[in-house]
């Protein structure tokens, strides 16, 4: 303990935090074995935190956001969607435990900002990464299985498999908050965030870190892989019936090579994001805690939360219909403000234009720009209608190509690969 609090501001951590002595029975003895971090590493992952917590705090926030403020996005596909912006937004908003820490070099936040930190994270790493397993079954009903009204998600079944996850990834996470004697929420490498421990000695804990590594990662990978992987063969087997289009036999190779992409980019980033955490853990369950430093161990945590801030930028906001309805609220936020702004440099605020003549430019300042708006959404990959669209008519020669060149079962089965409806 003396050897401790002379390598470490054990003081500082004191002065401006919860920190008690007793918090030394939360930090495995083979982080001790180390010299304390160079405080300039602990400001770099703080300042990095800082950054991907902001970015992904606002890309989940707007996500949910949109969900609530467009109607059309409101289907049962998008409802796993939400949960997964939830899910990551809980986790990332938990990053300050961990920013707060790193600026003050160490658990300033003592056992109660482990505990939160160490059970948020469990909590919504496991949500997280079951719920991408739940997009990807449903995109491969969807596709693989069209037909069958079974296993069709609706709102009702959505609901259900979120509350099921959030049962999922509960039972597992409160299980070291209630010393059951089945590991426990202990610092990892920087002594700055905190969970499973992953380095005991105890067989009851490394049992534990093995059921959970199959629940949290196995089950998942090998839901995602299977899904993914099919949908892939279903939707390139369905492109090579013959066309006499050349045209639509050179769209139909650019759909399928997007698709491609999509699927790989989809495996790659949650493989990437989550296996690393998931290599540690099982160093230190097989005794093998010799290649894990504090550095080793804090890299992987940081690609989790990489994950966290990506995935409502992948899975959300490059929706075609997604950003149909973000541009509309932007057009109409840029309309609003262009009708002001005209509107005082003509001096029409004032006494020249009394309210119903303001009221009738705004309105047909407003048209014009739907107008313009229509014309530009009907051009789109994705022709839906969203909520409040003031135009669904096509002119002829916008018809007369869809009646020649009948879209491809690719292109089709394309539109359901992000959200269906």
């Amino acid at each position: 303990m003396i050897d401790f609090k002379t390598k470490y501001p054990v003081n500082l951590w004191k002065d401006h935090g919860f920190y008690t002595d007793d918090y030394i029975k939360l930090i495995n003895s083979h982080w001790l074995k180390f010299m304390p971090p160079n405080p300039t590493s602990h400001y770099v992952l703080g300042l990095l935190y800082t950054v991907i917590m902001v970015f992904g705090c606002t890309g989940n926030s707007l996500v949910i956001f949109m969900y609530f403020k467009c109607k059309s996005l409101q289907t049962p596909a998008n409802i796993l969607i939400i949960n997964l912006a939830v899910s990551d937004f809980i986790m990332l908003a938990k990053a300050s435990v961990f920013i707060y820490n790193s600026y003050y070099l160490g658990p300033a936040l003592g056992k109660l900002g482990c505990q939160v930190c160490g059970f948020l994270g469990g909590l919504t790493g496991t949500v997280s990464i079951m719920t991408l397993a739940a997009i990807s079954l449903d995109r491969y009903y969807v596709i693989v299985c069209p037909l069958k009204a079974a296993v069709k998600t609706t709102k009702q079944r959505a609901r259900i498999w979120i509350g099921l996850i959030w049962i999922y990834g509960f039972s597992f996470s409160i299980v070291p908050v209630l010393d059951l004697g089945y590991s426990q929420y202990v610092s990892e490498g920087y002594l700055t965030s905190c969970s499973f421990d992953y380095l005991s000695d105890d067989e009851r804990d490394k049992r534990f870190i093995l059921v959970f590594f199959t629940a949290a990662w196995c089950i998942p990978f090998a839901i995602i892989l299977y899904c993914y992987v099919n949908i892939l063969m279903t939707v390139w087997m369905t492109s090579e019936i013959v066309t006499s289009r050349v045209g639509q036999q050179e769209e139909k190779r650019k759909t399928d090579i997007r698709l491609g992409y999509m699927v790989i980019g989809a495996l790659a980033l949650w493989f990437v994001s989550w296996t690393p955490y998931a290599v540690v853990a099982l160093l230190g369950v097989f005794d093998l805690k010799d290649y894990i430093s504090p550095l080793s161990s804090m890299i992987p945590a940081l690609f989790c939360k990489v994950s966290s801030c990506t995935d409502p930028w992948f899975y959300a906001i490059t929706h075609p219909r997604f950003k149909k309805e973000l541009t509309k609220l932007l057009t109409k936020s840029n309309a609003r403000k262009l009708v002001r702004n005209y509107g005082m440099k003509k001096g029409w605020a004032g006494s020249h234009l009394n309210r119903d003549a303001s009221v009738g430019f705004e309105n047909r300042l407003k048209t014009g720009y739907n107008k313009e708006e229509n014309e530009t959404f009907e051009s789109g990959v994705d022709n839906v209608q969203c909520q409040g669209s003031t135009s669904g008519r096509k002119t002829e020669s916008t018809k007369e190509p869809e009646t020649k060149f009948p879209a491809s079962a690719s292109q089709e089965s394309l539109k359901y690969i992000m959200l269906p409806s």
